[in-house]
């Protein structure tokens, strides 16, 4: 009996040590749950032997239906010689996730095809924005190990226990890069395995979501919110502009203003953590005037929208 409560008490320590590592499986060895395929052709991605197969006969983009902002993947990988695939990270569904999203190479560096590429086309690169240093891959056929960290601007690529890359994606000042690859500006989206017409097999995918959750309209230090999140508390409705403002006698600019906040707060307000418009009224704006200033604000616009 002793014997049995002490192997279950290993088990129990060996599966909260699991859990505190925050890691999960977003691959599951049998199938392709919890992934999605665009653009793919012949077979696209397969599930052979537990491992994530990219066929010489298929390929295409095979994403996770989440979306991920700041994470830890680590995965492992083995090329075929003049094998080419890559990490598409914080990428949309749509168009070339090197340009729109950003990809982190997987390529068999030492094949004769491949001498001649610019530095940012090499293994564990981000693909032509940051060169990764070259020489941690182990020889075709082999298994690598990758993990691949990504913290807000910061990028860090490891491959089999070597650091090969560790960009600050604020340091990219290259406007022909920045015009080009507008993706490195993304702070959320989907990852996902590229395939490019060769075989290539990857197993033990894990993932730990390293995003913490934010606070609406919680300001940044030495800043101060001017929206609680969850009222118009501190906002009226405009009243003509600054000049017509001036010359108007106090009593008519108090019922101005009254008419202003009834008309404005029927079509401004506060829903989920948002200030929302229906697009039918005057404007809004705080009730304090400021002069020097620096604002903090996110937005959205729906489709032909205007502000």
């Amino acid at each position: 009996m002793l014997r049995i409560l002490g192997v279950l008490a290993t088990l129990l320590v060996l599966i909260a040590s699991a859990s505190a590592a925050g890691f999960e499986k977003v691959f599951d060895g049998k199938s392709l749950n919890g992934w999605q395929l665009i653009g793919g052709h012949g077979r696209g991605y397969v599930v052979e032997d537990g491992n994530l197969v990219c066929p010489a006969d298929g390929g295409g983009n095979l994403y996770t239906e989440n979306e991920f902002a700041d994470f830890h993947l680590k995965f492992e990988f083995q090329l075929s010689p003049g094998g080419n695939n890559g990490i598409g990270i914080r990428a949309p569904l749509n168009g070339d996730a090197a340009y729109v999203g950003m990809e982190v190479q997987v390529l068999d560096d030492d094949s004769p095809g491949y001498a001649k590429l610019e530095p940012g086309q090499y293994h564990g690169s981000i693909y032509k924005v940051a060169a990764a240093k070259r020489g941690a891959l182990k020889k075709t056929g082999e298994w690598n190990r990758e993990e691949i960290i990504a913290t807000g601007r910061r990028i860090q690529v490891i491959v089999n226990g070597k650091k090969t890359l560790d960009v600050d994606l604020n340091t990219v000042m290259d406007p022909e890069t920045l015009a080009s690859h507008p993706g490195i500006l993304r702070e959320r989206g989907h990852i996902g395995f590229l395939g490019h017409g060769s075989l290539v097999k990857f197993r033990n995918i894990q993932l730990k979501n390293l995003e913490k959750p934010r606070k609406d309209n919680q300001a940044p230090k030495g800043f101060t919110a001017l929206f609680d999140g969850k009222s118009l508390k501190g906002w009226k409705g405009l009243v003509e502009n600054p000049v017509k403002r001036a010359k108007m006698p106090a009593a008519e600019l108090a019922t101005k203003q009254r008419e202003a906040d009834e008309k404005t707060f029927q079509h401004w307000s506060a829903k989920n953590g948002e200030i929302a418009y229906d697009g039918k009224a005057d404007s809004l704006c705080t009730l304090k005037d400021y002069a020097n200033f620096e604002l903090h604000v996110d937005w959205k616009i729906g489709p032909g929208g205007d502000s």
